[in-house]
């Protein structure tokens, strides 16, 4: 969902990137942690702590917080 690198949904495509620092230096761990946990409504990007028909994967705090390091070290 997040394309390449985390530049959004294409390549070249401005938007909220999860991977770009801009992103990143402007939100809380908190809120990563939050929208990791919960998914965002309305789009397809669904919940990783919730078992669902449709989830790919299920990840415990200690991953959640693993996933905030790595996009923090790798913002571009």
């Amino acid at each position: 969902c997040h394309g390449v690198r985390g530049a959004g949904y294409a390549a070249g495509v401005d938007g909220i990137g999860i991977g770009r620092k801009a992103f990143l230096e402007n939100t809380s761990n908190g809120f990563l942690r939050a929208m990791i946990k919960s998914g965002k409504s309305g789009t397809l990007m669904e919940s990783f702590t919730t078992k669902t028909a449709f989830s790919t994967a299920t990840l415990s705090p200690q991953q959640l917080d693993s996933i905030i390091i790595y996009l923090r070290e790798k913002a571009w």
